[in-house]
């Protein structure tokens, strides 16, 4: 005899795309946000999306030109589960002795990508961001926080500073000198716990609304606050997604 079964009475095979997907909305959420500083900023002009990174910033600052700000958008599903400077830097935090951890390792992990901006666009790359809606283990805030006192006495920020031109000798015409290295460092930031890439998000729609309301130049209904919202999402997803033609 032959027996029914539901959908829900088995388990999915993966869960691989709806991860995915969530992630992706995460990205779209933090993209957005950032797109309503040009509302606030007279020197942001222009938010690209899913282009050289998660998203970009620009400026346009008057004697100075133009200034760019890369944004990588790395989530977990935890919320308590902190990032670590292995997951950071690509390389295992737990080994004692740093001088066995490669320069490519650290070229190829979520710091090396973000540091690869600076090199490349120079004066340009005003700051290079790593947001998440996780926090930082003791190892990696000291890290972070090494960077924004300008101290190198980390050693994980030592160890950076000791590969960087080997990292990126193929987009070096010659070897930086030490604090040249420091000054491209130093333009990595740390933005945690932030709530609008939480994957259960509950805070996005109400901070855009308030946005939107604050520099409307007239009163909004909530359905039309709700319209703008829905707009603002479907359009930073449709640049974030497709490939780029020449």
């Amino acid at each position: 005899m032959n027996t029914i079964t539901t959908l829900g009475q088995v388990a999915p095979r993966e869960q691989d795309g709806r991860d995915a997907f969530a992630r992706f909305r995460a990205q779209v959420r933090a993209a957005a946000i950032a797109s309503l500083a040009i509302l606030e900023s007279k020197a942001i002009d222009r938010v690209y999306c899913d282009l050289h990174d998660d998203y970009v910033i620009r400026s346009s600052v008057e004697g100075i030109g133009i200034r760019y700000e890369f944004v990588q958008v790395k989530t977990k599903a935890k919320q308590n589960e902190n990032w670590t400077i292995g997951e950071l830097l690509g390389i295992d935090g737990r080994v004692k002795d740093l001088s066995k951890h490669s320069a490519l390792q650290i070229k190829n992990s979520f710091i090396g990508k973000l540091l690869l901006h600076t090199v490349i666009f120079g004066e340009a790359c005003d700051k290079v961001k790593f947001q998440t809606n996780n926090n930082l283990d003791s190892k990696a805030s000291a890290f972070s926080d090494d960077l924004q006192n300008n101290t190198f006495a980390d050693e994980y920020a030592k160890l950076v500073l000791k590969h960087f031109n080997e990292c990126y000798k193929e987009k070096l015409d010659v070897p930086l000198a030490e604090e040249d290295v420091e000054k491209l460092i130093k333009k990595l930031f740390f933005e945690t716990d932030v709530s609008h890439v939480k994957l259960k998000n509950i805070e996005f729609d109400s901070t855009v609304r308030k946005k939107i309301y604050e520099y409307s130049e007239i009163e909004l209904s909530f359905s039309e606050l709700n319209q703008i919202l829905i707009k603002l999402l479907e359009l930073v997803s449709e640049k974030s997604s497709g490939v780029i033609d020449d």
